[in-house]
């Protein structure tokens, strides 16, 4: 692997865990409002 492909799939894994943060935190704040899931 070179490091183009590595610092590719770093990247990814980084947009995918600000990703589900994100998700987490807007899931938390639904369920403060009632909404349940």
């Amino acid at each position: 692997m070179n490091t183009s492909v590595v610092f590719f799939l770093l990247l990814c894994a980084a947009l995918c865990h600000a990703g589900w943060s994100t998700i987490v935190k807007h899931h938390r704040s639904f369920s403060i409002m009632g909404m349940t899931g």
